[in-house]
């Protein structure tokens, strides 16, 4: 299903508990609700996903606090246009969207961030980019990738005078491709900034990390805890390469009693 098609699915799933996200009937909850979920996190930014946007309360709430929104799917294009999320507030992932929507994205849209994951979408991108236009864009690493693959989508980005190589992302959870843990994912991701520095001359300045669980509210001491080993991986990871200390981005993920959305 695609934007081009019109289409745009607002279905929820059926449940007789209330989504995480949900609003509860109130702005003030959904206020509520992710202001608790950023405290767990002072030091990232934390962007949500687009299936907040499902609950009218909540899309408002993202529209008035001008809060970040994770693109995965065609769906979620779909749904965070209609509701009327500005394109600077969204992080596409190409892999999720099909090549007519990923020009959209450089191209018409502008959005803020760009994650790739093969030259084919690095190609994409550097032939979309309008004239005076740079589009940032983050390298998706994947846990189980071969040894190169992310060295040459770095080299092919950051050659490219339309694109903007930001910094690195990657997921951590239960999936093939996911690494198994934070402290993991952190020193990967920092190991190949700092080869970055050394083979392409490029200092990479942001680590994105995709997984965190939905805010439910007994979740929020784990949360926390999980807030502290993220830094704490950052720190050590920094320190042993002798690389700056990056930015650290965390993309939430959305649930229904525990099970994906």
């Amino acid at each position: 299903m695609t934007i081009s098609q019109g289409a745009l699915s607002l279905a929820g799933t059926t449940t007789s508990h209330p989504h995480p996200w949900a609003p509860g009937g109130s702005e003030t909850e959904a206020a509520r609700r992710s202001a608790q979920y950023h405290r767990c996190f002072p030091s990232m930014t934390v962007s949500l996903p687009a299936t907040t946007l499902r609950h009218r309360a909540m899309a408002r709430w993202v529209r008035t606090h001008d809060v970040a929104i994770t693109i995965q799917t065609s769906d979620d294009l779909a749904t965070a246009i209609a509701a009327g999320i500005h394109p600077r507030r969204l992080a596409v992932h190409a892999d999720g969207v099909v090549p007519n929507e990923l020009v959209s994205c450089t191209a018409s849209l502008a959005v803020i961030d760009i994650v790739v994951d093969s030259l084919g979408q690095v190609a994409i991108l550097d032939g979309a980019v309008t004239p005076g236009h740079r589009q940032a864009v983050l390298i998706h690493l994947l846990g189980d990738a071969a040894p190169g693959v992310a060295d040459l989508l770095i080299a092919a980005a950051t050659v490219s005078p339309r694109l903007h190589l930001t910094g690195l992302h990657t997921d951590v959870g239960s999936q093939e491709t996911d690494f198994l843990s934070y402290p993991a994912a952190v020193g990967e991701l920092i190991c190949t900034m700092r080869r970055t520095v050394q083979v392409h001359r490029k200092v990479l300045t942001r680590l994105s990390l995709g997984g965190a669980p939905s805010p439910a509210d007994a979740r929020m001491y784990e949360l926390t805890r999980q807030a502290a080993l993220i830094d704490q991986s950052v720190h050590d990871a920094y320190v042993t390469a002798d690389f700056p200390r990056p930015t650290v981005a965390l993309s939430a993920t959305a649930d229904i009693d525990g099970r994906p959305a």
